[in-house]
């Protein structure tokens, strides 16, 4: 029998957008933003995983509401669009 990988991330859970990303040991999912920014949710208990979309960060009980609150997140960011933010900005998660 082979173990799970850890984290509530299936795949099933990569739609509108979320791309299912990982190794056997841990998936998460990402969303690629057209100014070059990586939105990502990743496992942080058996249950419970964290979004990350440029300098913001939260943790949720679920994973479609954690793809839900990133998916507002980047629509409005406190009244900003996050997709303005700049590529180079010091605090935006981008994939290395």
């Amino acid at each position: 029998m082979t173990a799970e990988p850890f984290g509530p991330i299936r795949p099933e859970d990569a739609v509108d957008g979320w791309k299912l990303e990982g190794d056997p040991a841990e998936w998460w999912l990402t969303k690629e933003l057209p100014n070059g920014v990586t939105a990502r949710i990743k496992g942080t208990t058996a249950k419970c995983c964290a979004w990350t979309v440029a300098w913001r960060e939260a943790s949720e009980y679920s994973v479609a509401e954690a793809r839900e609150r990133a998916d507002r997140f980047i629509v409005s960011a406190d009244g900003r669009d996050v997709l303005s933010i700049e590529r180079n900005h010091p605090r935006a998660y981008r994939r290395r």
